[in-house]
């Protein structure tokens, strides 16, 4: 955060009065800047390359097998952050998924995991629970 706001500072030290006065004035900042100001580490790795894009491509349906595969017991909201769809998506998915018979759901509301097998989703499910405390 604090090189974000030298470098604000340094942009802002960089422009004359006027232009200063004229961006309080006026609100308008477009006006003023030409090429992005601030390049915030998260957007870059350190070698310079782009970080890698979230798994985006495809039919949402295979994404959430991927992500549920890959994992022993997950909930909606977790296969939603690993996959970046929207969770209506992921419901849908999940939903069609249970109908062919290749995911499998077990427990209910803040206890409900799913997994690619039946004994899978219930021993997370189970962990869920204990974790819960009931």
């Amino acid at each position: 955060m604090n090189t974000i706001k030298k470098e604000l500072a340094d942009v802002i030290r960089a422009k004359s009065d006027e232009d200063l006065i004229s961006l309080v004035l006026n609100r308008d900042p477009a006006s003023l800047v030409t090429k992005p100001v601030i390049s915030h580490p998260s957007i870059r790795k350190a070698n310079g390359k782009p970080k890698r894009q979230p798994l985006r491509s495809g039919d949402p349906q295979d994404l959430v097998y991927k992500a549920v595969d890959g994992m022993s017991g997950v909930t909606i909201t977790e296969v939603a952050d690993m996959t970046r769809l929207p969770r209506a998506a992921v419901k849908k998915a999940i939903a069609s998924l249970k109908g062919n018979g290749k995911v499998f759901q077990a427990g209910e509301r803040r206890n409900t995991r799913y997994a690619t097998s039946k004994e899978e989703a219930e021993r997370a499910s189970k962990l869920a629970s204990n974790a819960l405390g009931k």
